[in-house]
């Protein structure tokens, strides 16, 4: 995708949640199980974005969010306090850029110390893009050690790795993490798919590479008219194919808006939320719950 405004670069953009919030009316989500997930990834942005997504969420009945946890900045906190989505939360930041090995094991613990009511995790995001890390080394130096804490101070956490960049290059990332021995560190292995199922690049490569049951952490597409059809024709062919209900759309909202997220920034002047221009899926979601 080329843009002057890349997808990265939207995503180091997320600023410090600084508002507390809670949420009336919101009702108990539709099957908080497993099975049946609506899943959506969900960036923590402070002010009338919180109460703007929580009743997006609520309207569509997802059962399940990704947040972005912060490290350094407790960025998620407001958003874990108001959803009643099951929480899948990435421990990651923003603006961190390298962290220090000597320092991780720490951090990794100051974050689900910060989060009693999260059972899932997941140990960084894209960590060769966002961090500078290689596959082997964030098995070796990061993957594993969260892995060791986790499992001695955290015994009902469930750890999800890493997923590589989500371009079929990200076959090649996936296969040397587990060569690397990412599937002994973790119960989930996630993966990002923003590419088509094809002979060069096929979706099986990342079923082949692991051992663990997979979670497709990120996936969607930056043109609004293609929204509804990777929900209802993509996104189920990928569970079909990788043996998994854990899919989380990227993204409800954007900020500033790229093209994949499903509902805008605003409210109408009934209080209702605004589809994005061109983009079918929040209406055939509400629709549909």
């Amino acid at each position: 995708m080329q843009n002057t405004f890349t997808r990265r670069d939207f995503l180091k953009l997320g600023a410090v949640a600084g508002l507390t919030w809670t949420l009336e009316g919101c009702k108990t989500p539709v099957d908080p199980g497993v099975r049946g997930v609506i899943g959506f990834n969900v960036h923590p942005y402070p002010g009338l974005a919180l109460p703007i997504q929580m009743q997006a969420l609520n309207d569509i009945k997802a059962n399940w969010i990704r947040v972005t946890l912060g490290i350094t900045t407790d960025v998620g906190g407001p958003y874990v306090a108001a959803t009643q989505a099951n929480v899948l939360g990435l421990i990651a930041d923003f603006n961190l850029g390298p962290i220090n090995k000597s320092d991780w094991p720490d951090m990794v613990e100051t974050v689900i110390r910060r989060y009693p009511s999260i059972r899932y995790f997941e140990i960084l995001n894209e960590p060769a893009s966002f961090n500078g890390i290689s596959n082997t080394e964030y098995v070796r130096d990061y993957l594993k050690p969260a892995h060791d804490l986790i499992r001695e101070k955290f015994p009902l956490v469930n750890i999800v790795a890493a997923a590589p960049i989500g371009q079929p290059s990200g076959i090649e990332d996936f296969t040397q993490m587990s060569l690397a021995g990412a599937d002994n560190y973790c119960d989930f292995r996630a993966v990002h798919i923003y590419f088509r199922n094809d002979l060069t690049s096929p979706w099986t490569s990342f079923q082949r590479a692991t051992r663990k049951p997979i979670m497709i952490t990120e996936t969607g597409s930056s043109d609004p008219s293609e929204h509804l059809d990777m929900w209802t024709n993509q996104i189920p062919e990928m569970k079909r194919i990788l043996t998994t209900d854990f899919v989380f759309y990227y993204v409800l909202l954007e900020q500033p808006p790229l093209g994949f997220g499903i509902i805008t920034d605003q409210l109408d002047s009934n209080g209702q939320i605004i589809p994005t221009p061109g983009s079918e899926l929040y209406t055939f979601l509400r629709n549909s719950a």
